[in-house]
Formats: structure tokens, C-alpha cells, sequence
């Protein structure tokens, strides 16, 4: 029983008390059809929660939610009734998950409410506890010492010794403890529903060139990606961005792409010059090219510093791809939009491209990655200690444990309660065996000698007074004595039943 119950414990222990499992009572209607109102969801705290899951969390005015993850932005966790047309309002943080749903037992939960808000719960609990305490005290004084032994019967023959009541406890606690994680297995499907990702990611490379006269500042007649940009050589520079989309599923992609500068200053004012007109892609693939004039530039510069008397020594100008992508990734739909920057620093001499981040990657060269939520069915687990139980393995090894102590139950019962020898002097033999000494014929007489009805008065005898059964054998008479003072106590046996009549007989004749 106390094996029985650490495992009950440890699987199914409350929150409350150290345990990892919390009970919420379903109230409303909007997680059906799979939660209906008073039911009891057991959840159980986990490493990590994934969208499609059916979790708890605790709401700082509503008190305990149990709804499913539809994402995760953030840190915080976004979540959905099943029957609810709308997002709930209150983004929980990992701190404040509860637990994800492991067991629901239909309408537990409205009567464990009623009980609560009756009066018998307390009168239950008491009533209860009475039991316990005179259970345990009426125990405790019928207990026997541990000079006597059991005298359990089975039903064809003698007393069941300890190690056969242990073997017999043994099963019954393993015959309990299969039958309860039967119980947990097929309350459960084999099977669940969970939502997984798939990767996509959309990247791209930046160049650019410029056209300049022969010099000795570059290798070549051009300008090429990470070189500067002399205003004196050259006011025309062109860009271009090959976008790329990939992903390991099956995808379905298009949408619409342009290519546009963005002017700015450390003041926040920018401005957007678009250098391609708005168009359609389809396909994994493009290219966009556009040409950056730096007078048209510094034109709009200039008339910024007349309208507001403010001039700088230099302006920021950013290079964006403005892509919105739609489509199917492994048959679920997306829609991204991917926008990359590519900044230079622009002044009255030249053009340079603005250095990275310590940490930051190469900004000619940037990628960004999505996912999308594939709907799946994984098969179901039942926590055990640290580790998983697959539900559909719970269920064959609750059988195969019920089954097999169901059968070694009869077979050890068949051992322990098969039937005793034929006569009654063998039958003692093997009952009392370890409590008989054999004595020699008329050892044991004494001034006053009392027949007892039974052997098992006899016994008791022998188990009170803390002595042994003295055993005396004539032929196929049988005498067991048990000595108190000058008083013998005598039970006598015959091995064969037609002696024990003829015996009988004479008696009454005389």
C-alpha cells in the first residue's frame, strides 16, 4: 500500500504540496467541445509550452484560465478559447503557466464544487477520520505478539504462513498499482493533437557600382560593393538586391516587391525616394535594381537646410528592398513582410557604406526567418518520475501487469490453498509442523489429563501459554498434548478413519 501510494504520489501529487500536478475546475463553455463546464482538467507543469497546447495560467483578476497557445510573441504567450472567435486579452509570461493539460475527468469538478459549498465535506472529513482512529486502535489491540504465529486458513487445509501472506500482498499491491495506471492509460488517447513548425527563410545580398574614370583610387574603371563613393568621380551609383526564399517543405510563394532609398538624419526627419516602381514576383527568386542619383540627394538636402536654417556635415542614407511575401509553406499559409537595410553615410565628398555592429552580421548579406504552424498529431505521455510513457505502451503494460498477476495470483493461490493430505494426523503435520515435538509414548502423562474438542484449541493453548505441542504416535494413533502445570491438555488423532470410528464406538459402549 505504501508503494502504491509514493506512486500515486509522485505521479499525481498536487501543486499545493510539492507536487507537479494542479486541478482546475472548467467553467464556461470555451474550450468545447473538448473541456465542458465542471469538468476537472489535471495539469502538469512542463519544461517548455508549444502553440497548439492546452494550458492553464494564472490571470491576475480572473483567477486560473485553461485555454490553448496559439503563439508566442515577445515572452509572453497569446492564447484562445477553442469556442472563442477572439484572442484573449491578457498575455500570460512563462512564470505565470500553471500547467498543460494531462488528464480531464467529465463533471468531477461540479461535484467536487457542490461538495465544497455543502455542509457534508467536513462531516465526510470527520466521520472519515473517525474511522481511521478506531481502525487503527482496534488494531493496535488485536495485534498479537510476536510469539504467535498466523493462523489464517485457507479453505482446503492449514494456516497461511507470513512469506505466503507477503507473496499474497505482494500481488495484490502490483495487481493495484497496474490497475490504476490502466486507469491514467485509457482515460487517455493514444494520441495528440500539437502544432509544429516549419522553417522558412527569406534572405538577399546587396551590391552595388559605380561608374568613375580611370584613377589610381580603384582597382578597375568602377566602383564595386564596400567601396566609398567619391562625389568627384561619380553622382550615380547602382544598387540592386537578389532576394531568395527557401525553405525544406513544399512552398508556394509570391507577392510584391519595389526597391526604395530612405534619407534621413540623426534628428529623426527622413525622407523615402522610391528607385523602382511597385511590382508583382512569383517564385522563389528575383532580382531588383535601381539607380541612386546623390545629386537629386543632395538637392533635397540643400532645401531642407533652407526651410529650417539647420546644416549638417552628414546624412544617413538607407538602401530598402520593401517585400511583402505570401503564400504555402507544407500546406499552411503565411504572409511576411521582409525589409532589409543597407546604410551608407552620405556627405558633400563622398558616399560610404556604414560599417557594422560589433556583433551584428554582414548587413550585404541579410536573412530573415519565419515559421508556420503545421498542425500534427504526436502520440500522447504519461509522466512517470522523470521520464514519458508512451499512452498506447501504458495500456499494454497495464494489461500485461494486470494479466500476469491475476495468473501468478492462481497459481501461487492453487500452491497455497490445494488440498490437504488425507488424514488428520498428516494434516497436522503439515499445519502445526514447526510447533510439534515428538515425545516418547506416555511422556507426557500427567495426574490430570483434559481432552479438548479441536486441535486448533489446542494450538491456541500452546500460542497463549508460549509452550509447545508435544506429539505422541502409536501406530496410527495420535496424540498432541500441551503441559500447564499438572494439567495436560489432549487433542487425539487417528490416521485412519475407520479406527477413529471404532475408537469412537468403544467409547460410547462404554
Amino acid at each position: 500500500m505504501l508503494a502504491l501510494v509514493v506512486a500515486v504520489w509522485v505521479v499525481a501529487a498536487p501543486a499545493q504540496l510539492g507536487g507537479p500536478v494542479s486541478y482546475v475546475v472548467v467553467t464556461g463553455n470555451s474550450m468545447e467541445p473538448q473541456l465542458h463546464e465542471g469538468d476537472l482538467a489535471l495539469v502538469r507543469t512542463a519544461d517548455d509550452y508549444r502553440p497548439g497546447e492546452v494550458v492553464a495560467y494564472q490571470h491576475p483578476d480572473i483567477g486560473p484560465v485553461i485555454h490553448r497557445i496559439r503563439s508566442a510573441e515577445n515572452g509572453r504567450f497569446v492564447f484562445q478559447g477553442d469556442n472563442n472567435s477572439w484572442i484573449d486579452s491578457y498575455n500570460p509570461t512563462p512564470g505565470e503557466l500553471i500547467g498543460s493539460l494531462w488528464l480531464q475527468l467529465p463533471q468531477v469538478g461540479g461535484l467536487m464544487e457542490g461538495a465544497r459549498g455543502s455542509g457534508w465535506l467536513p462531516i465526510l472529513g470527520g466521520v472519515g477520520g473517525v474511522i481511521i482512529m478506531v481502525s487503527f486502535f482496534v488494531g493496535a489491540k488485536q495485534q498479537p505478539s510476536s510469539r504467535r504465529r498466523s493462523s489464517v486458513r485457507p479453505v482446503g487445509g492449514g494456516p497461511i504462513d507470513e512469506n505466503a501472506q507477503s507473496v499474497l500482498a505482494a500481488l495484490g499491491m502490483g495487481l493495484a498499482a497496474f490497475t490504476v495506471l490502466g486507469l491514467f492509460a485509457f482515460g487517455q488517447p493514444t494520441e495528440r493533437a500539437v502544432q509544429k513548425e516549419g522553417s522558412y527563410q527569406q534572405s538577399g545580398n546587396f551590391s552595388y557600382t559605380a561608374s568613375v574614370p580611370e584613377t589610381v583610387l580603384y582597382d578597375g574603371a568602377a566602383v564595386t560593393t564596400g567601396d566609398p563613393v567619391f562625389r568627384g568621380l561619380s553622382n550615380q551609383v547602382d544598387v540592386s538586391f537578389d532576394y531568395h526564399f527557401s525553405t525544406q517543405a513544399a512552398f508556394e510563394v509570391s507577392g510584391l516587391q519595389r526597391l526604395v532609398a530612405v534619407l534621413t538624419d540623426n534628428n529623426g526627419w527622413k525622407r523615402t525616394l522610391p528607385l523602382t516602381a511597385q511590382s508583382p514576383f512569383e517564385g522563389d527568386a528575383f532580382s531588383a535594381h535601381g539607380m541612386l542619383d546623390l545629386d537629386g540627394v543632395q538637392s533635397l538636402i540643400d532645401a531642407l537646410e533652407i526651410e529650417t536654417g539647420i546644416k549638417r556635415d552628414h546624412h544617413e542614407v538607407y538602401v530598402v528592398p520593401e517585400i511583402h511575401a505570401t503564400g504555402i509553406v507544407a500546406g499552411q499559409p503565411f504572409a511576411e513582410a521582409f525589409e532589409p537595410r543597407l546604410g551608407f553615410r552620405f556627405d558633400s565628398f563622398n558616399l560610404q557604406m556604414l560599417p557594422p555592429g560589433p556583433r551584428e552580421p554582414d548587413p550585404r548579406s541579410p536573412s530573415q526567418k519565419g515559421v508556420v504552424q503545421i498542425p500534427a498529431m504526436e502520440p500522447n505521455t504519461l509522466p512517470v518520475l522523470d521520464g514519458k510513457l508512451n499512452i498506447a505502451d501504458a495500456r499494454r503494460l497495464a494489461l500485461l501487469g494486470i494479466a500476469l498477476s491475476v495468473a501468478a495470483g492462481l497459481l501461487f493461490g492453487f500452491h497455497v490453498f490445494r488440498p490437504a493430505p488425507g488424514d488428520e494426523p498428516s494434516r497436522i503435520q503439515e499445519w502445526f509442523g514447526d510447533m510439534l515435538v515428538s515425545i516418547r509414548a506416555g511422556a507426557a502423562r500427567t495426574s490430570r489429563v483434559v481432552d479438548v474438542e479441536s486441535i486448533d484449541d489446542l494450538v491456541k493453548l500452546a500460542e497463549r501459554t508460549g509452550r509447545m505441542v508435544l506429539h505422541e504416535a502409536n501406530g496410527d494413533a495420535h496424540q498432541y498434548f500441551v503441559q500447564d502445570g499438572q494439567s495436560s491438555y489432549r487433542y487425539q488423532a487417528f490416521a485412519r478413519p475407520a479406527e477413529a470410528a471404532a475408537t469412537a464406538n468403544e467409547a460410547a459402549g462404554s
